[in-house]
């Protein structure tokens, strides 16, 4: 089986490194690290760079990069449409904020954390174990899963 693609972020992609998250790419960000640390991390980490930089895609190094081009993180998501799969059961398992993989949260935990309405209709509550979010699908959940299917399978969605 192929080793999952794993990914380093420029802290200018913001918005993509979310959108991966979404997909349940493991998309790691340093904001305060240096180019060249980034590109030994990703080196060592085994992770494809993505930046809008062109000076850094050109850099002489050998390891795996992509250059962005586009503005708004949707369509940068799809200029990455032949590195990624749309996967339905790993949509919503990692943490928008710090990339951590979402676990579920206990029925009685669930109670203590969440809002009572929450908790009278969710079934599933997630949370993340290090910076503590918590997540459940909410309205938001069906307009995300139309952008996907746009981006992944526009004939479909037309």
């Amino acid at each position: 089986m192929p080793r999952e693609k794993r990914f380093l972020v420029a802290d200018h992609l913001g918005g993509l490194a979310k959108w991966l998250r979404l997909l349940g790419y493991d998309a790691a960000m340093y904001p305060r690290a240096g180019f060249h640390r980034l590109v030994a991390r990703a080196m060592r980490e085994k992770r494809i760079y993505l930046t809008r930089n062109a000076q850094e895609a050109a850099d002489k190094r050998s390891f795996p990069r992509r250059l962005i081009t586009a503005d708004h993180p949707t369509e940068q998501l799809g200029e990455l449409r032949d590195l990624l799969s749309l996967d339905p059961q790993r949509l919503f398992c990692r943490c928008n904020r710090c990339n951590t993989p979402l676990r579920e949260l206990p029925a009685e935990r669930a109670a203590q954390l969440a809002p009572p309405y929450i908790v009278a209709t969710h079934k599933h509550i997630h949370y993340c174990p290090d910076c503590g979010r918590l997540y459940w699908p909410g309205t938001h959940e069906k307009a995300i899963r139309r952008t996907l299917q746009k981006i992944f399978c526009p004939a479909s969605s037309a």
